[in-house]
């Protein structure tokens, strides 16, 4: 099983190239969920090292516009506070 290289926030924001920074989450990082925001964006959470990662896809558009790497946990709260839970039975 090949090693996952450790990134730090401050490398990963240091990457420029947005395709990097989608693949590097997509690789080293776990998928944890996924949000739809107004209809128009579909929002992929990923935690890599300590740190998470938004994925931005304009789903109009078909296309990433951002990603942007958030500091820690704390910020995963405030993700899952905004995730609507509904029963499903």
């Amino acid at each position: 099983m090949k090693k996952k290289k450790r990134v730090t926030l401050a490398a990963f924001n240091s990457i420029v190239d947005i395709n990097t920074r989608v693949k590097l989450l997509k690789e080293a990082g776990s998928f944890i969920d996924e949000r739809i925001i107004y209809g128009k964006y579909s929002v992929k959470i990923y935690s890599m090292f300590g740190f998470l990662g938004e994925v931005w896809v304009n789903l109009n558009k078909s296309i990433i516009e951002k990603v942007v790497a958030l500091p820690g946990e704390q910020d995963l709260e405030l993700f899952l506070s905004r995730t609507k839970l509904t029963d499903t039975i």
